[in-house]
């Protein structure tokens, strides 16, 4: 693919090494961020044991 296009070779802009783009860690440091964090988690699994019933 030639030109410049999107994904094409003559894009401008910063390039990025694999390690600075990847994901950054979860930092929770209070006791009601970790609650918050879990509880999330746990809905998104019920919903999707619920959605997937249906």
């Amino acid at each position: 693919m030639t030109g410049n296009g999107p994904g094409g070779p003559d894009k401008t802009g910063p390039s990025y090494t694999g390690d600075e783009t990847s994901q950054g860690e979860i930092i929770l440091r209070t006791k009601r961020r970790r609650q918050i964090f879990i509880g999330g988690l746990i809905l998104m699994g019920v919903l999707a044991v619920v959605f997937s019933l249906i």
